[in-house]
């Protein structure tokens, strides 16, 4: 008796496990095409299309934090930075490791004029993914528009550059800021 409850038991164990991993696929696969849609109309430069495509995704599975980075994008290019700023502050709640989703909320800071925020969330983004190109190069442009600090700037150009993009660095050391 014992050992037939025990393999009832472990038989039940095993068909939630499987509907529980087949929930969770649909659920991607569901997820990931609201994405993916909203992606495609955002890059045809079909704005109304890929918001609503990021707000079904959001809808239905307000746990995935990249329909929020996406849907932050949407809302970055139709200049509705307060909107940008709660989607990308979502994701950081959601995955506080993300470094794109702190990238991305210090462009929006910077695009506003708030240096200090900006500063603090390239710094964080840097934190979290040490070689973030794009962070080293805008944290770096900051420090010399926003405070001054050639020093920094300079070190941050400086190593955006030997991780490949110069752009910045090379525009900076014609201009003699960095040498």
């Amino acid at each position: 008796m014992k050992l037939s409850m025990l393999i009832v038991l472990k038989s039940i164990m095993l068909c939630i496990s499987l509907i529980s991993i087949a929930y969770s696929a649909e659920r991607n696969n569901d997820v990931d095409n609201y994405n993916y849609q909203g992606i495609s109309h955002f890059k045809n430069g079909q704005v109304d299309l890929a918001l609503k495509s990021f707000n079904m995704a959001i809808q239905k599975y307000p746990e995935y934090g990249m329909s929020y980075v996406n849907r932050g994008r949407v809302y970055e290019a139709m200049k509705q930075y307060d909107l940008a700023i709660k989607d990308y502050s979502k994701m950081i709640e959601l995955n506080p490791s993300n470094a794109q989703a702190y990238y991305n909320r210090g462009n929006i800071y910077r695009k506003t004029s708030n240096n200090d925020m900006a500063m603090k969330d390239f710094t964080t983004a840097i934190r979290k993914k040490p070689n973030y190109v794009k962070a080293l190069g805008n944290r770096g442009i900051l420090y010399w528009l926003g405070y001054k600090d050639r020093e920094k700037a300079c070190s941050d150009l400086t190593k955006a550059c030997s991780l490949g993009k110069c752009n910045s660095y090379n525009y900076f050391k014609n201009k003699r800021i960095c040498r």
